[in-house]
């Protein structure tokens, strides 16, 4: 049960990076071009103190003449720590996803409990705009289909130097299935050439759990650009 509630929040982990990554110029994707990430998690359940680390690979399987990709995302060296421990649990499975431009999916799907497509509609905020210094995005928008289902919060450029974009982002994200948002805070920074994040640092509370894995009540990680 531990383990499986630990794969579970992997989902807000993706959804924060997706999310991230449009906030800079638009991507030029170039088929077989891959990249990898280390990613990290520390989390406070009601089952205890758990760690998370992994290797996110992304590969660029397909480019469309819009400018388009289909996007595959692999997990490898994954870790589970309990108290010190470590406990053998499965590597999320790799998917296939299109995405345009601005790194948005092409077909939306819905969310395991982690308030993905609330976290995407952040892409919306910056995407296709020229960032500037000390520009302040608010957010505030909500599931036409779902108006429980809502993200409000700022994000702000903080400074671009030497090719490097930092954004700060602070957000409340709302849904059916809580009656107190998740708080998530998140800094960034970018390589405003490739618009390929760079380092992501961030806190989330409130988190809501998946249906059967125990509460969350903090969680903080780290994603950084290994190649």
């Amino acid at each position: 049960m531990k383990a499986k509630a630990i794969l579970l929040t992997l989902g807000l982990v993706a959804a924060v990076f997706g999310a991230q990554q449009a906030t800079t110029l638009q991507r030029t994707y170039k088929e077989g071009e891959k990249d990898s990430y280390k990613m990290h998690m520390d989390m406070t359940m009601s089952v205890g103190d758990a760690n998370v680390s992994m290797v996110m690979n992304q590969t660029v399987k397909k480019v469309y003449d819009n400018g388009d990709a289909d996007l595959e995302t692999a997990f490898d060296d994954f870790h589970v720590m309990f108290g010190g421990n470590e406990v053998p649990a499965p590597a999320p499975p790799a998917t296939t996803e299109r995405v345009n431009k601005f790194g948005l999916p092409v077909e939306a799907k819905k969310a395991e409990g982690m308030g993905r497509m609330q976290f995407l509609r952040l892409n919306s905020a910056f995407a296709g705009k020229p960032l500037v210094v000390g520009q302040v995005i608010t957010l505030d928008q909500a599931d036409p289909k779902d108006p429980k289902s809502k993200v409000t919060g700022t994000a702000k450029v903080d400074s671009i130097e030497n090719g490097i974009a930092t954004i700060t982002s602070d957000m409340n994200v709302f849904s059916a299935a809580a009656d107190t948002p998740m708080k998530v805070h998140m800094v960034g920074t970018f390589d405003t050439l490739s618009s390929k994040p760079v380092k992501m640092e961030g806190t989330a509370t409130d988190v809501v759990s998946p249906q059967g894995a125990p509460p969350i009540t903090s969680m903080k990680f780290t994603i950084e650009r290994v190649m």
